[in-house]
């Protein structure tokens, strides 16, 4: 989404007139999704109509290129109203929207919390013309990591949801534990984390577990054997023998410790890699279910 055209302000869309629902923006090659997804929220909730698209000084008639597209238009009483435009540019995508979140902001005049987050959605919106970074959170359908640009929902009064949630039932314990509330960025960073060690131990040389041969001489300086005599040999020897034996104790348990870590990231990375590949589609049964569940009558989402 994020380089759909070397020129974004010359991406043109087509525009589709829905009997007694209104016009909406139709889907091109690698458009902003998430930009038309909220005119469209708009245009059918009736907060946008397709003259939002035009400049205000445009006339009726609409051309692209040399196809000239000439809108049709109703009059009730000295308002003119266009029913259709036939298509429109980004610019007027955005600006469609900006009126939207202008009136929003007009009408919570009062509201300190409205006013913040419509001025910086107005200020985000001009890069959702190249798409919209969108991070969510797999634990329920309404998790998404805040962003002045998923802002711009709330300043339009639309509701975002997902349908990319993990749970027991579906997907096992196992995988809930793991994925658990995980945003997708996070999810992402984990697996090249447990990828990278999990390389780096495969090429590793083989530790191995050594110890010191308890009825051997010191070995000094010149390489050879010097002997302990006197009645403090044997004393010398076992206490050799019993540090020997704790360090030998201390490499062992140091090693299976690094196995076990091995293995639980091993099997984490499975659980990551098995959940992201079966829900490749970005989305699950318990996803939908819940947005279905949360839904309110009459909302747009």
């Amino acid at each position: 989404q994020r380089d759909m055209a070397p020129n974004v302000s010359d991406t043109f869309f087509a525009t589709k007139k829905i009997p007694g629902a209104g016009t909406i923006v139709l889907q091109n090659t690698n458009g902003p999704c998430p930009l038309i997804a909220i005119v469209n929220a708009c245009a059918l909730r009736g907060t946008l109509a397709p003259r939002d698209f035009l400049p205000h000084d445009a006339a009726v008639d609409y051309s692209v290129g040399t196809t000239t597209t000439t809108t049709t238009t109703t009059t009730t009483g000295s308002e003119e109203d266009v029913e259709d435009v036939g298509g429109v540019h980004v610019d007027g995508l955005l600006r469609a929207v900006s009126n939207v979140i202008m009136e929003r902001q007009a009408k919570d005049a009062e509201d300190a919390n409205v006013q913040r987050t419509c001025a910086d959605a107005l200020e985000a919106l001009p890069s959702t013309a190249r798409g919209m970074d969108v991070n969510v959170k797999f634990s329920t359908c309404d998790g998404f990591e805040y962003t002045s640009a998923i802002g711009i929902f709330d300043a339009c009064d639309l509701v975002l949801k997902h349908a990319w949630v993990v749970s027991a039932e579906e997907h096992g314990e196992a995988t809930r534990d793991v994925i658990g509330r995980a945003s997708y960025n996070a999810l992402v960073e984990r697996l090249i984390d447990l990828r990278t060690r999990v390389e780096e131990s495969s090429r590793a040389p083989p530790t191995v577990t050594g110890s010191v041969d308890d009825t051997a001489g010191v070995s000094g300086s010149s390489g050879k054997d010097v002997v302990v005599g006197g009645d403090g040999d044997d004393e010398y020897s076992r206490e050799r023998a019993a540090s020997s034996s704790t360090v030998g104790s201390h490499r062992a348990a140091d090693n299976d410790d690094e196995s076990d870590k091995l293995a639980r990231a091993m099997n984490e990375l499975m659980i990551i890699e098995d959940f992201l590949e079966s829900t490749r589609g970005q989305l699950t049964q318990t996803g939908v279910a819940e947005m279905r569940d949360t839904m309110r009558d009459g909302a747009y989402v």
